[in-house]
C-alpha cells in the first residue's frame, strides 16, 4: 500500500513538472517593422530594466541609484512538510497525519495567483489541493501574509476511479499564512489551515520550503 502511494505521488509530480516545461517553451518571436523599431527598442530597454530589478539575487550598489530589491522565491515550484488532525476518513475517524508534498503556481509574478499542490498524509492518503491564493495590498508588509481558499481530496490508493466519484473525499479547505519567515527572501512560508468535509473537519500546519537544488 505505501509503495504504491509513492509510486502515484511521483508520478503526479513528474507530470506536473512536464506539463511546466511544455508551456516554459520559448514562442517564435516576429520581428518589428522598420517603422516600429524605436518604439520595439525602447519596450525592450523597458522590460530589461525591470528584471534586472526582479531577478537580482544581490542588493544593487548605491552607485547605480537603483533600489535594492532581491530575487523573490515566493512565486516558484516548492516543498512542504505538515502535520494534520482531525477526520479525512469517508468512515469519519479522526486520525493524525504528517504529510509531505509539492507545490506549483500557476504564474511568475509575486501576489495572488492559482496553486495547486499534490501530496500524501502519512502514506495511507494521496491527494491534491487546488486553491486560489490572495495577498491584498491591505496586508503588505515584511511577513507577506495571505489567505487562500480552494479545493481538497484525500484518495485511497486501492480504490482508483472509485475516488473520484465519492463525495466524502472532498474537503472545502480555507487557509492562511505568512509567505516570508525567518527573513528568507520567500523562501519559506508557514500555512495553517482548516478543511470541512461532508463527515467532518480536519487542521492541517505546513511549513513550505524550496527544493533542494534551488
Amino acid at each position: 500500500m505505501r509503495l504504491e502511494i509513492i509510486r502515484v505521488f511521483l508520478t503526479l509530480v513528474v507530470a506536473v513538472c512536464f506539463f511546466k516545461q511544455t508551456l516554459a517553451a520559448p514562442a517564435t518571436l516576429i520581428p518589428p517593422s522598420k517603422k516600429g523599431d524605436q518604439h520595439f527598442s525602447d519596450t525592450q530597454s523597458e522590460v530589461d530594466h525591470k528584471n534586472s530589478l526582479q531577478v537580482s539575487d544581490t542588493p544593487v550598489g548605491k552607485e547605480s541609484g537603483m533600489p535594492v530589491i532581491y530575487k523573490s522565491r515566493y512565486n516558484t515550484n516548492r516543498l512542504f512538510l505538515g502535520y494534520g488532525l482531525g477526520i479525512y476518513d469517508p468512515e469519519g475517524n479522526s486520525e493524525k497525519l504528517y504529510s509531505f508534498g509539492y507545490v506549483h503556481p500557476f504564474t511568475d509574478k509575486i501576489g495572488n495567483m492559482m496553486e495547486l499542490s499534490i501530496a500524501t498524509q502519512g502514506l495511507k492518503y494521496f491527494g491534491w489541493d487546488l486553491g486560489f491564493k490572495f495577498s491584498p495590498r491591505t496586508f503588505e508588509s515584511y511577513y507577506r501574509p495571505y489567505y487562500k481558499l480552494g479545493i481538497q481530496a484525500a484518495y485511497y490508493p486501492s480504490d482508483w476511479l472509485a475516488n473520484i466519484i465519492n463525495f466524502k473525499r472532498y474537503f472545502l479547505r480555507l487557509s492562511v499564512g505568512l509567505g516570508n519567515i525567518a527573513n528568507s527572501n520567500d523562501r519559506y512560508s508557514f500555512d495553517l489551515a482548516a478543511a470541512v468535509g461532508l463527515t467532518g473537519l480536519h487542521y492541517e500546519a505546513l511549513i513550505i520550503f524550496p527544493m533542494p537544488w534551488d
